[in-house]
């Protein structure tokens, strides 16, 4: 079993011009090769002609061959297309496609090969000729307790249509919009419900036309009740630096497996792509699917293959430096997620030849993770797991040990979590000793919390003398000091950094809009030392994925100064790796 399919990294955008940290054993190597994809076949396409004048309608396409990277062309032309199957696509087609007379060819494009499906003729009719007639034909299916929208969709006649259901009930919590032909609400009762819709257009006979559906509501799976567990205020993650994996090479596929702390719409999916560097990328980068999946139930907390929504990346390469390594993937429409249940965020590279183009995820990572790998986020609420043939039992969905997901997300009432690190600089340590000590300035923001103890990273380097830590007002007053023992860092070689912990003597309050230091200082006889880690708000992250009030300081000469790196001085963009338990 080798390394060298995963590919690892800890250099950054800055640095990927430059030498970066690379995990050892982690060169890219000969990779398995992928048969050429065939050309599509269409066998037919639904509806296969409208009106003058509709306001834009969904193709259905069946036939055989389909991929993921598959493109329908209207006239030559790609149309935003969804992947429902192998034998069925399906593409927008918009009212200025739909304007005037004519018949036009649609074909299926596979991916950038250039390898085009035969062409089956669409026509647009003039007004007179084309018949009223509801072209929905099956509805998605729903979850009782879960916000639910669908549309329905009507050609022919003349617009504006009237829908309305002249047959059978719609199902508790679920309403028909008679203008928009939307059925939308919250659904109460699982199970099947059949009913017909149908639609009045606008002409003086009022045409109609009738279509029977069945809605199947599956039953809703009581959220578990998380633990009770103390609140956080901080950074409250730790890192060593960049750990990628190849997405294509051993049939890599990886999930973000997150357990979301918000319900409602999720419209997109920011998170860290690592290409332009040998061992992280090859070829044209290949073509980047990113699917929401729900968890499978089992012990081991897997993808269950059930896609919630799914956008595509299919050119990574074509997007300018620095946006292409912190792209969006954006969901339309936006899923539903609630909170408490676990979601996955699964990547997978659609091309041809994923062993010859691909590039890599990017993640947080630990070279020695404890168990669990962050002290304020459980294993099974946040982890990093991969699909691939590297395991010697086969193909099958694991986790990586030590390695934390970069990723946030979006929601349409413009709310964001998740986690928004995407850095460690671990190659600038600054020392803990004597007149040398280091400080995470913060300005509480928010409301006043009420704090009990206070955690932080560290590394032991020589001496045995105690690591005093000093929480202090912003004037230097100090609000409690207190000491860690040497002997609970052991010095090691290559130097190892671990989490300790000191728990005040009393609770103290940090007062909204106030600022304090948290200092660590030890004797000039011995050396501690520590890094912080970089926030993403340079490359677009939101500040709810990162601990938005304070940053890192050490002190230089007397003076206290933000950390330097990457030839900047005096950062303000970095926390130390840090917590204060909030009850």
């Amino acid at each position: 079993m080798g390394k060298s399919s995963l590919g690892c990294s800890s250099s950054i955008v800055e640095a990927l011009v430059a030498s970066g940290l690379m995990l050892a054993g982690c060169a890219s190597g000969p990779h398995p090769t992928v048969q050429a994809q065939t050309a599509a076949k269409i066998s037919a396409i639904v509806p296969n002609s409208t009106t003058v004048g509709v306001s834009g309608l969904t193709l259905q396409v069946t036939g055989m061959n389909f991929t993921r990277a598959s493109v329908v062309l209207w006239s030559g032309m790609p149309r935003k297309t969804s992947f429902m199957s192998s034998t069925s696509l399906s593409a927008a087609i918009s009212a200025e496609d739909l304007n005037k007379p004519a018949t036009l060819a649609v074909s299926v494009e596979n991916g950038d090969q250039g390898m085009n499906s035969n062409a089956v003729s669409f026509t647009v009719e003039p007004l007179a000729t084309a018949p009223l007639e509801v072209v929905t034909t099956a509805l998605p299916p729903a979850k009782a307790g879960v916000s639910y929208a669908a549309t329905l969709s009507a050609v022919g006649g003349t617009p504006n249509y009237h829908w309305s259901v002249s047959a059978g009930a719609l199902p508790s919590g679920l309403a028909l919009d008679a203008d928009s032909g939307t059925l939308s609400g919250v659904l109460v009762n699982s199970g099947s419900f059949d009913f017909t819709v149908e639609v009045q257009d606008s002409s003086a006979a009022r045409s109609k036309a009738q279509r029977s559906l069945a809605l199947q509501v599956a039953a809703s799976v009581p959220s578990p009740t998380p633990a009770s567990e103390p609140g956080f205020y901080g950074s409250g993650i730790a890192s060593d630096g960049l750990g990628n994996t190849t997405l294509g090479p051993n049939s890599n596929k990886i999930s973000y497996r997150i357990r979301p702390k918000l319900s409602g719409p999720l419209a997109a999916v920011r998170t860290y792509l690592i290409m332009d560097h040998p061992g992280y990328f090859a070829g044209t980068g290949g073509s980047v699917l990113v699917t929401l999946q729900t968890d499978d139930g089992s012990a081991q907390h897997r993808p269950s293959g059930t896609k919630l929504a799914s956008a595509v990346l299919p050119h990574p390469l074509a997007i300018a430096a620095p946006a292409r390594y912190f792209p969006t993937f954006s969901f339309s429409p936006a899923p539903s997620v609630t909170a408490g249940e676990l979601l996955h965020v699964v990547f997978e590279n659609t091309d041809q030849n994923p062993a010859a183009n691909y590039i890599s995820v990017d993640s947080l990572y630990q070279s020695a993770a404890p168990q669990p790998s962050q002290p304020t986020i459980s294993d099974t609420d946040c982890a990093v797991l991969l699909y691939s043939d590297y395991w010697p039992d086969g193909l099958i969905w694991k986790p990586r040990q030590g390695y934390t997901p970069i990723v946030e997300l979006d929601y349409e009432n413009g709310t964001s979590e998740g986690t928004g690190y995407m850095e460690a600089w671990v190659g600038a340590p600054e020392s803990i000793s004597g007149s040398a000590s280091v400080r995470e300035t913060l300005a509480v923001g928010g409301s006043s919390r009420e704090i009990t103890s206070v955690g932080i990273r560290v590394a032991r380097s020589s001496g045995n003398d105690p690591l005093t830590l000093r929480l202090e007002n912003a004037d230097g007053t100090l609000v409690e000091q207190g000491s860690v023992a040497a002997s609970v860092l052991p010095i090691t070689q290559p130097i190892s950094y671990v989490w300790v912990k000191y728990a005040f003597v009393a609770p103290h309050t940090l007062i909204a809009g106030q600022t304090y230091h948290l200092v660590l200082e030890s004797a000039s006889s011995s050396n501690y030392q520590t890094y912080p880690i970089r926030k993403g708000s340079y490359y677009g992250f939101k500040a709810n994925t990162f601990f938005p009030d304070g940053f890192a300081q050490f002190k230089q000469g007397g003076t206290w100064v933000g950390w330097t790196q990457w030839g900047v001085t005096n950062r303000t963009d970095a926390d130390l790796q840090f917590y204060f338990t909030t009850e």
